[in-house]
């Protein structure tokens, strides 16, 4: 069985669960017959045009190089990042620990921006596909 056909076969199970729905199965089934290829030319996975993707594979690259470079230094417990770490005066009181509490806070915030760093680069590699998706669409013939 082809790939357009078994992802035919997959969209039509899936309409099946509802009874209502199996006529409208049968109608797709008659529509696309099993050498046709207009079906898997319609389910694209290309949902970006290329100005879009382009914009976010730039805006990923960039997160992930600032956002990698913020967590290394919350990490390193830079002084001058301390406006941005949430401590409370409960924080400052405890004594001895007081300064293990906020290296604490560092390290949390630290692995926060190396978590967005992440996300950033699953955005990114979405982005790229896109792009390549875009530059593969032009070369088709319609």
């Amino acid at each position: 069985m082809t790939k357009p056909r078994r992802l035919l076969y997959s969209v039509c199970f899936m309409l099946s669960i509802y009874s209502k729905h199996r006529l409208s199965c049968n109608k797709l089934l008659e529509r696309y017959p099993a050498g046709s290829n207009t079906f898997w030319r319609m389910a694209s996975l290309l949902f970006c045009g290329p100005k879009l993707a382009a914009c976010g594979l730039v805006l990923s690259i960039w997160g992930v190089i600032m956002l990698a470079m913020l967590g290394i230094f919350f990490t390193t417990h830079s002084a001058v990042l301390i406006e941005d770490v949430p401590f409370t005066e409960k924080d400052m009181e405890d004594g001895p620990t007081a300064l293990q509490n906020i290296y604490n806070l560092y390290n949390q915030v630290g692995y926060n921006c190396f978590i967005a760093a992440a996300i950033y680069v699953g955005i990114g590699f979405l982005s790229f596909c896109q792009v390549r998706l875009n530059k593969r669409k032009e070369y088709l013939v319609h």
